[in-house]
């Protein structure tokens, strides 16, 4: 979803109350689609646990596993 004209596309043949689900796997895509929530609306929902990795120039969000905490 690095692409505007990708995002424009399945935005204009989405039908009312149809889902656009996107997958964002680098800060800067989720940056561009938390442009897209402020823009458009409707939800936005991240479902996984990441970790930040640096890959070359970019900074990519790795599945971590579940962290538990105890003894509080």
């Amino acid at each position: 979803m690095m692409d505007d004209g990708v995002f424009n596309a399945a935005w204009s043949a989405l039908k009312p109350g149809g889902r656009l689900v996107a997958n964002a796997v680098s800060l800067e895509t989720e940056a561009r689609l938390a442009g897209y929530f402020r823009q458009f609306g409707g939800d936005l929902i991240r479902l996984q646990v990441t970790r930040a990795d640096r890959v070359g120039r970019h900074v990519w969000l790795a599945a971590g596993d579940a962290g538990h905490r105890s003894g509080e």
